[in-house]
């Protein structure tokens, strides 16, 4: 994946890109990525079942002049895989409590992205037990603003190996 830098002062327009997917293991899905004018940067993964928070998420990150790939968390894995992402937002609501961990960890140490966590109080006590940030459902726009600014300036294991 090619990666630019975007100036922060232009203008950029995300072009909406929806995509079928079939994979032996994984199944098929719909999922989106939002392309700013063919400026790729290291991507931002959004995983949420809830179509309007995965919305809301969405219409943050992008402002952030990320690649922005939405989809529901069962096919987190594969995403990360492809898009490399620098910063994922996971909704622990959707995701099995089995498979919260074992996600994490390959989502940090794997592909070297920051997390956050968005979920109600009961799956957000897991998020802390595995030292995420954590976001309250329904998310605060300017809590969301900062938390994803913060992933995206922390170091996390597997950055020099993308320089």
């Amino acid at each position: 994946m090619s990666r630019a830098r975007v100036n922060p002062s232009e203008n950029h327009r995300p072009r909406q890109v929806s995509c079928r997917v079939a994979t032996a293991n994984w199944g098929v899905g719909l999922w989106e990525i939002s392309d700013y004018d063919g400026v790729m940067s290291a991507a931002i993964l959004v995983m949420s079942a809830d179509a309007r928070h995965r919305e809301l998420l969405r219409r943050v990150a992008e402002e952030f002049g990320r690649v922005v790939v939405t989809h529901k968390p069962s096919l987190a894995i594969y995403f990360a895989a492809v898009h490399e992402p620098r910063l994922a937002i996971l909704d622990f609501d959707a995701v099995p409590e089995s498979g919260r961990s074992g996600l994490v960890s390959t989502l940090r140490v794997r592909f070297g992205a920051s997390l956050i966590a968005t979920g109600e109080i009961p799956t957000l006590g897991d998020a802390a037990e595995l030292g995420l940030p954590m976001l309250l459902k329904p998310v605060d726009v300017a809590d969301l603003t900062t938390a994803i600014q913060r992933g995206l300036t922390s170091r996390q294991p597997g950055d020099a190996a993308r320089q």
